[in-house]
């Protein structure tokens, strides 16, 4: 044919339309019709996953926001972290009086620091252990210089009996409080405690200093009268001890001794 191409021609332009009279296909025509349906259905599928995965995530953060969130717990209170560590303490005098007080956990063989105020060698005590046991104390020794006394409680097992405090230092006025096991739980009377100013002492070539305990002094915060107990910190460490129970002198404190100089005191009277 002049002017024209052959079927099989290689010079022949891909991209010219076929003829309406032309008989033959090239091979790239052929299927055309098939592939263009094919594609546009695969591009209806991805479309509509798209769309489905879109609102999926929609709706996964919609509901997630609609969950309640875990709450983070809140931290444990002076009294939560002391308790496992105060014993309820009665003394019953020869007369009948019965004088409440509240102990702190020394060791797992059952010995009690608690003030001296108002204990005497013939009293009867009684213990209520942090289990809920009663149990008899024995009076190990008393230090009227420092103002403490040591019980013993002969429990059954030192689970039962409590935990003992760790021990802060007292090295600058701060906020604490006066802690004290009753029936019901454990009941705080806040302040502000005062730390002692320290006293040297020579011994031989070495000086060292030392609190003197009559200086301590704690400031009730809202109270007339405080009840002799032992003092806690922010953090339920054990700071002091308030010897003394009554309202407050001249100055608006009460006396007080360090824990330190405290459980010194009572390690004295426990070695005996």
């Amino acid at each position: 044919m002049t002017g024209g191409y052959e079927p099989n021609d290689d010079d022949a332009p891909l991209s010219r339309p076929p003829g309406p009279d032309r008989s033959w296909q090239h091979p790239s025509e052929v299927g055309l019709a098939v592939r263009g349906r094919v594609d546009r259905r695969r591009s209806s599928v991805l479309a509509t996953g798209l769309v489905l995965s879109g609102l999926g995530l929609l709706v996964t953060g919609v509901l997630m926001g609609q969950l309640p969130r875990t709450a983070t717990p809140p931290e444990p209170t002076a009294i939560e972290l002391a308790a496992p560590s105060l014993v309820a303490v009665t003394a019953v005098g020869p007369e009948g009086v019965s004088r409440h007080g509240t102990g702190v956990v020394l060791d797992d063989d059952g010995h009690l620091l608690l003030p001296s105020d108002g204990l005497g060698e013939d009293d009867d005590v009684w213990t209520r252990t942090t289990g809920g046991e009663l149990r008899r104390g024995e009076l190990v020794g008393v230090d009227e210089h420092v103002g403490i006394a040591v019980l013993r409680v002969r429990t059954g097992s030192s689970d039962e009996f409590g935990t003992v405090p760790r021990l802060g230092m007292l090295d600058r006025s701060e906020a604490v409080e006066v802690l004290h096991r009753v029936r019901k739980g454990v009941t705080a009377s806040p302040g502000w405690v005062t730390p002692p100013p320290a006293s040297s002492v020579a011994l031989t070539a070495v000086t060292v200093s030392r609190p003197r305990p009559d200086d301590v002094r704690l400031r009730p915060a809202d109270s007339d009268h405080v009840e002799a107990g032992p003092v806690f910190d922010d953090t339920g460490r054990l700071v002091a001890l308030v010897t003394e129970s009554g309202g407050p002198d001249a100055t608006g404190t009460v006396p007080a001794v360090s824990a330190r100089e405290a459980l010194g005191a009572a390690a004295d009277l426990i070695d005996g």
